[in-house]
């Protein structure tokens, strides 16, 4: 070959030779997998695991909320079977408060030894699994669930008030949650 000329042939070229069997075309896009048509059951689940985390910022949100927090009053509130926890948190600086829902749990009995228990004694078994549920974070399950026992101690301490709307059963429970052991 002379210098200056090009003697080179165009199947050198990678763009203009031919692809080997089993390879797509060159410049060829790549087709998207097709995916199985989705299922109400697969619908479904994929909402619950959103609903899951949108649940658990919320929860991060008030946990940080609460780490802060001077004081806290807790208000139950009983409504189609369920019950809702309400807190109300001070600071000593602006915000000067802050408030929201933790958490919702049943009221009604789970099991026949639940319809048989003193309903007092269930509440404050629910109210002490619904702080322990609050306090231990959205994990995956593979790495198990950790209660965070320094912020239920936490809340614990600094809760000054309680109320409940109801009968003789809510305030006896009312009673046995400002008695040791809760």
């Amino acid at each position: 070959p002379q210098l200056g000329s090009s003697n080179t042939s165009s199947a050198s070229h990678s763009w203009q030779a031919k692809a080997a069997p089993g390879q797509p075309e060159p410049c060829q896009p790549f087709a998207a997998p097709v995916e199985p048509p989705q299922t109400h059951e697969t619908v479904r689940k994929r909402r619950r695991k959103q609903t899951q985390i949108m649940a658990e910022c919320v929860r991060n949100k008030y946990r940080k909320v609460l780490r802060r927090a001077q004081f806290c009053s807790l208000a139950l509130d009983e409504a189609q079977g369920r019950k809702l926890l309400h807190f109300r948190c001070d600071y000593h600086k602006p915000p000067w408060y802050y408030q929201g829902t933790l958490g919702v749990f049943s009221a009604g009995p789970q099991t026949l030894e639940d319809g048989v228990e003193d309903h007092a004694v269930k509440s404050m078994k629910r109210l002490d699994e619904s702080f322990t549920n609050f306090c231990t974070p959205l994990r995956n399950s593979t790495l198990g669930t950790e209660c965070d026992q320094e912020l239920k101690d936490h809340l614990l301490k600094i809760v000054v008030t309680i109320s409940a709307d109801g009968g003789p059963s809510e305030r006896r429970a009312l009673f046995l949650a400002c008695g040791p052991g809760l």
